[in-house]
């Protein structure tokens, strides 16, 4: 209860002490945060520019000087609800606890009238009542620790909230994401304060009415056997109560929902939730031994949270009183070196005596032992130094049994048994930190550093690169053992090829191995002929992955790696093999060469030009602008010819024509348009036409000095439809083009005003309606505009009255027509 009712979370000394600490530590490192924002900014880094990090770092800088009243503020709110259910509970809270546990019970008597309780009976009544006690202590210890977790938890979190909010306002998305992380963990802590209180104020409102007969005595009205005497009552009838019926439904009752809280909880993943479900899967496992055993077995599963939580204490204790003390050790003051050496040398004699324990325990384990043992300990959430000791020498067995075993085994079913490589993985990782833990640097250099060496395949491949990177052929040779060199296996196959990119090594290790792994190597040289149809780049001769590269069908084209897609291998095919891959979306703009798109009369633009994606086409244009759009021009002025009907440009022609408009190669060079806006022959003309059709967009390519003469006309004639309009304005994106719009709209608006047909009324009627089109419509303009095209349509009429009128009747008619 008195855990339960605390609520000073943000009003400790300690905890304003240490917010104030790290609050300032996290608004000097401000100024860290504006240096990489400036560097980003001047060296055109995207993630870290100021446009898209300035505001976020702003906003922090503030709210990081609110955090701890922020935390406050959502630990009241759920203090609010929490302490609601406590203090309905708090009167009568003991005497409840011990009805909804049948306290009374355990030990009273119940025997059957008429009936001379038996060894059975008592035996049983014994246990049954030993069981209970247990599990009546381990949930209320379980309880009590997640409530105390829960307050040195939000203790912490607060202190460390001004970090959270700072690592909101780093760029890094690594860094950033801790935000989150903190909040997760703090809502989480926060919450289960009141869904715990909940629970237990559930089970005390359930089963608060009476309990019913005491049974502390043997009650009148019962007969029992003649044999048995009453002064052997309290005796031989021991611990039958909490067997009877009414006893059990309503213990049962109040356990469940007791139980049913720390379930709830334990799906919060908060600190202690977890040894509900651990203790569950134990008793699941063990509930098949002998009964004489559950008792035992019953009575250190309730003590072994409470030996836990102090073991961990003590943990920590050792961990950073052993460094206080080793300062104080080394620091020459009499009598306080003094303290410190003896203090110390207690620590490191006690750590040393647990070592040996664990040691003994493990010595004798086989390697599936050790993985079993490490399993069935895992699951505790709290450990103890001896637990975590005895961990960390299981670990040191698994990596001494697998250095010898290939990452994955398997049974004659070709089943799979077990993952080595996860399981050393495993391994390594608590070795490390057990190190950290211990500040014991000899785990890394006596135990994890010799088995990276070993077998770097069963790491990952960023970690085996870094492990193997620093080593000679000769290191390799002798350190890392032969069945890392296994070909059939994903490590293996990974670590051979990180060496066979490199001849040199290669050739080194080859030189100083044994037979074991000269035999890897050479089988892993004749497959590689079946991979180089996907990765040419294992052909490590230029002239020979040339000629392969080129001998490739197009269906072998598309099956090549994206990492073999590299500028080299690009330059290596032909047109026709390039003109496969763009229109397969295998050429990056990672794979484009920008020294090559002028080569060979711009043969490589042009592939970009005509069958590259759109998004290629811009990707290309923005890394690589002006070599692209002379490649374009190189490659236009390749191209002179006409389609078979000599009528407009070939497809070639037509897609340069077309990016060199684009690229801002002017109209004069793209489709041959004199300084007087006419079109040099009849196929440019026809060609411009089909490129504004096809993508209405190129016009906004212009400038709008260039809209005049034939190109004026043409341009108008081309777009004069809502459907083209349209996609001019939602194409329009820079001013420059917005300018160019202008000047088209005001081109087609005019020519539209002289018409009076129904295809021109339409467009009228479309522009005038859309205020985006006003927009660049001056208002005079207009206005004349629509007195010209009234006069056109008035005279329109007269001309059609004129010719059909011939009564009189439909001239009277016809002025009806022009009314």
């Amino acid at each position: 209860i008195a855990v339960a009712n605390y609520n000073s979370f943000t009003d400790s000394p300690a905890v304003g002490m240490g917010w104030v600490i790290v609050r300032d530590i996290a608004n000097m490192f401000f100024v860290v945060i504006f240096l990489v924002i400036a560097f980003g900014t001047i060296l055109g880094v995207e993630q870290y520019h100021y446009k898209k990090t300035l505001p976020r770092l702003l906003l922090m800088a503030i709210l990081i000087n609110f955090s701890k009243t922020i935390a406050g503020l959502v630990i009241d709110f759920g203090q609010v609800i929490m302490l609601t259910f406590v203090n309905a509970f708090t009167q009568a809270a003991g005497g409840n606890f011990l009805e909804i546990l049948r306290i009374r019970e355990l030990w009273s008597v119940a025997p059957t009238p008429g009936r001379l309780l038996e060894v059975p009976d008592i035996a049983g009544g014994l246990v049954l009542a030993c069981l209970v006690s247990i599990v009546s202590l381990v949930v209320m210890t379980i309880m009590t620790m997640i409530l105390v977790f829960r307050m040195v938890m939000l203790w912490l979190l607060v202190v460390i909230s001004p970090l959270a909010f700072f690592s909101a306002a780093v760029p890094s998305k690594a860094i950033s994401g801790y935000y989150e992380r903190w909040w997760k963990e703090f809502t989480n802590y926060v919450i289960v304060g009141p869904v715990l209180a909940f629970f237990i104020w559930l089970s005390l409102a359930v089963v608060s009415a009476p309990s019913g007969q005491n049974l502390d005595s043997v009650g009148e009205g019962i007969t029992l056997d003649p044999r048995v005497k009453k002064e052997d009552t309290t005796i031989t009838a021991t611990a039958a109560g909490i067997g009877t019926e009414s006893s059990m439904i309503k213990y049962l009752i109040g356990l469940s929902m007791l139980v049913g809280g720390l379930m709830m909880t334990q799906q919060l993943g908060v600190a202690g939730s977890g040894m509900a479900g651990g203790a569950l899967n134990w008793a699941k496992k063990e509930g098949t031994g002998a009964l004489k055993e559950t008792s035992a077995w019953a009575k250190g599963q309730a003590l072994r949270p409470v030996k836990a939580a102090f073991g961990v204490a003590r943990e920590q204790t050792d961990k950073w009183g052993g460094k206080v003390y080793g300062g104080l050790a080394k620091s020459g003051i009499p009598l306080v070196s003094g303290f410190g050496a003896k203090r110390a040398g207690k620590i490191r004699t006690r750590r040393r005596e647990l070592e040996q324990k664990a040691g003994a325990f493990v010595a004798g384990m086989s390697l599936d032992e050790a993985i079993g043992y490490k399993k069935s300990i895992k699951v505790m959430p709290i450990k103890s130094d001896e637990m975590k000791a005895k961990m960390a020498l299981a670990d040191k067995k698994i990596i001494g049994g697998l250095r010898f075993k290939s990452e994955k085994e398997y049974d004659k079913q070709g089943n799979l048994v077990r993952d080595n490589k996860s399981i050393a993985q495993e391994a390594l990782k608590g070795l490390g930190k057990r190190a950290e833990e211990t500040s014991d640097d000899k785990y890394y250099t006596d135990i994890i550093n010799p088995f990276k060496q070993a077998r770097p395949d069963m790491l990952e491949e960023k970690e085996m690169v870094d492990v193997v990177k620093p080593m000679s052929g000769l290191q390799v040779a002798s350190k890392v053992q032969d069945r890392a060199f296994d070909p059939e296996t994903d490590g293996g196959k990974q670590l051979l090829g990180y060496f066979h990119k490199n001849k040199d090594i290669w050739t080194s290790i080859y030189k100083n191995s044994g037979k074991g792994k000269k035999d890897f190597m050479d089988a892993y040289s004749s497959g590689l002929s079946e991979n180089r149809e996907t990765d040419p780049n294992l052909e490590k001769d230029i002239g020979k992955r040339k000629t392969l590269i080129q001998g490739f069908s197009n269906e072998q084209l598309k099956k090549i790696e994206p990492s073999a897609v590299t500028k080299e291998n690009v330059a290596m095919m032909s047109s026709n093999q390039q003109e496969v891959m763009f229109k397969a979306n295998k050429i990056s703009v990672d794979s484009i060469d920008a020294d090559r798109l002028e080569a060979d009369d711009g043969a490589l633009a042009g592939q970009i030009a005509q069958h590259g994606s759109v998004e290629l086409k811009s990707q290309v244009q923005e890394k690589h602008g002006k070599k692209y759009l002379a490649g374009l021009e190189a490659s236009r002025k390749a191209n002179p010819g006409l389609d078979p009907e000599g009528k407009r440009y070939n497809d070639t022609k037509m897609a340069t024509s077309k990016g060199m408009l684009r690229s801002g190669g002017g109209i004069n060079a793209s489709f041959n348009v004199n300084t007087k806006g006419n079109f040099k022959k009849d196929e440019d003309k026809m060609s411009y036409v089909e490129a504004l059709r096809s993508d209405p967009s190129i016009a906004l390519n212009l400038k709008p000095e260039e809209i005049k003469g034939t190109l004026a006309v043409t341009t108008r004639d081309a777009l004069s439809n809502s459907s083209a309009i349209r996609k001019l304005l939602g194409a329009a994106k820079t001013d420059e083009q917005k300018d160019v719009l202008e000047k088209i709209i005001q081109e087609v608006y005019q020519a539209t005003g002289r018409k009076a047909d129904k295809e021109s009324d339409e467009m009228m009627s479309f522009m005038e309606g859309s205020g985006r089109i006003r927009e660049h419509i001056p208002k005079e303009m207009m206005e004349r505009v629509k007195k010209q095209s009234k006069k056109v349509f008035e005279e329109s009429i007269e001309e059609i009255v004129e010719k059909h009128a011939t009564t009189e009747e439909e001239k009277e008619e016809s002025e009806g027509w022009k009314t």
